[in-house]
């Protein structure tokens, strides 16, 4: 187990750590602008950032994330963020303020030289105004949902390979880098599927149904959900359609819809920019 006089973090991120490690005990949260925590990085965040609020999830399973590595290590989640204002709050977790103490003293030890921005945002600054409902601090599981598509393959297949099309294919592929704790796909026919579910294709779409069918298929899914999902904690990523969400995201507090308002083809441009970025 690495010890708080050591920075976990691998990677280009390893500078945050180290920042926020170094944070008074006192200091439980701290807003810093996306320049001052470019100061803090020596180097500018990618394009995603300043974008798109899915850059700044919370996961445990942060392996292939490390921006997310770099606060999580240091006992920090991210809190209230606003793309349009360029601000991001970090809060540190309940019962880290002491080992906070400790690794402040081994970073000063250590010599560590930390750039500290005197930026703190007023808290209504950070008040994303995007197509989410707001997310409360601390780790939650995150579920990412992804539409089905009317164009499927002929035969009997598992669910993800089931539906063929572009842009299927390449939400699934965002899906995948988020790192989810669980994917599953919003079939017109059968709700909540697992990515390896076995079915047959079908010719039915959620634009066919009534505005009544639709609610009932919603509520569908919202149980199936509940089976497998804590409905009030957990965050839920759709990368679908408002048709896939007017009646299911009024249930559910914690949700984000980083494609909302974009047509098809924009849909296809803005995921090709998101996994451009893995390069990153």
């Amino acid at each position: 187990m690495n010890s708080w006089g050591s920075v976990s973090s691998v990677g280009k991120y390893v500078a945050l750590t180290r920042y926020l490690r170094a944070l008074p005990a006192s200091k439980t949260t701290v807003t810093l602008s996306f320049r001052d925590l470019e100061s803090i990085l020596t180097f500018p965040l990618p394009p995603s950032a300043r974008k798109y609020r899915p850059w700044w999830a919370n996961q445990t399973n942060n392996a292939g994330r490390p921006q997310a590595r770099g606060w999580m290590d240091a006992e920090f989640v991210v809190g209230p963020v606003s793309v349009n204002a360029g601000t991001v709050q970090f809060l540190r977790k309940e019962g880290a303020a002491t080992r906070s103490t400790h690794s402040a003293k081994m970073a000063a030890a250590a010599n560590v030289a930390i750039n500290r921005p005197a930026f703190d945002a007023p808290a209504s600054a950070t008040q994303d105004s995007g197509a989410r409902k707001s997310i409360e601090p601390g780790i939650s599981r995150r579920i990412a949902l992804v539409s089905c598509a009317a164009k499927k393959a002929k035969h009997k297949a598992q669910a993800q390979d089931l539906y063929a099309s572009p842009l299927f294919k390449r939400a699934l592929a965002y899906a995948r880098f988020l790192r989810p704790d669980h994917i599953y796909i919003l079939s017109a026919k059968y709700g909540l599927l697992d990515l390896t579910t076995e079915i047959e294709p079908y010719d039915l779409t959620l634009k066919e149904m009534s505005s009544n069918n639709v609610r009932g298929w919603a509520d569908k899914v919202l149980s199936q959900l509940a089976q497998n999902a804590n409905l009030g904690r957990d965050t839920f990523i759709f990368l679908a359609g408002d048709a896939y969400r007017r009646f299911i995201v009024p249930k559910l507090p914690h949700w984000e819809a980083p494609l909302a308002g974009l047509p098809i083809g924009k849909q296809l441009q803005r995921l090709n920019e998101l996994l451009n970025e893995r390069r990153l």
